[in-house]
């Protein structure tokens, strides 16, 4: 609320008017008892001492509100370094993760290329085995057949030395 100069010389025009009314009650100073005027020093004393306590306060209070601002700084900046650490240490296990997955992937082909070889190698034993066993079969069926070829030539002899002999 803003007061404009004509207030102003209202409100000094009233006071000026009523100020000697005011002044007849007030008592002079001789006339207060030096014992009220010794309790208004006193008063006065402890009005000025509780202010400057109260002041003193105040810094102190400024004071840890400053230092609780620097601890709270010095965390931030706790904070701050153990997330670069966490971020660090996330970094490290992608990287791990990833010459796992390398070592895993090389792992898996030495591993196939093993398993290749000895299925070829198993193929070509089973094909010799094989081989071997036709030529053996084979062997076997010529033996036969010469055993039976000279079973039937011995029969036949024998029996037309029997056939000769009986007529």
């Amino acid at each position: 609320m803003e007061i404009s100069g004509k207030q102003f010389t209202e409100i000094g025009d009233y006071v000026q008017t009523h100020l000697s009314d005011w002044m007849k009650n007030i008592k002079p100073v001789e006339q207060i008892p030096l014992q009220l005027l010794e309790r208004m020093v006193r008063v006065e004393e402890e009005t000025k001492h509780l202010r400057e306590s109260m002041q003193e306060g105040f810094k102190r209070s400024d004071e840890n509100f400053q230092a609780m601002e620097k601890r709270f700084d010095l965390m931030e900046k706790r904070f701050d370094t153990m997330e670069k650490r966490f971020d660090t240490m996330d970094q490290r296990f992608e990287s791990m993760l990833k010459q796992m997955d390398q070592r895993f992937e090389s792992a898996q082909k030495q591993m196939d290329h093993r398993f290749e070889s000895a299925q070829k190698q198993m193929d070509q034993r089973f094909e010799s085995a094989q081989k071997q066993m036709e030529q053996r079969f084979d062997s076997m069926t010529k033996r036969i057949d010469r055993l039976m070829i000279w079973t039937f030539g011995l029969a036949v002899t024998t029996g037309g030395v029997v056939i000769a002999v009986l007529k």
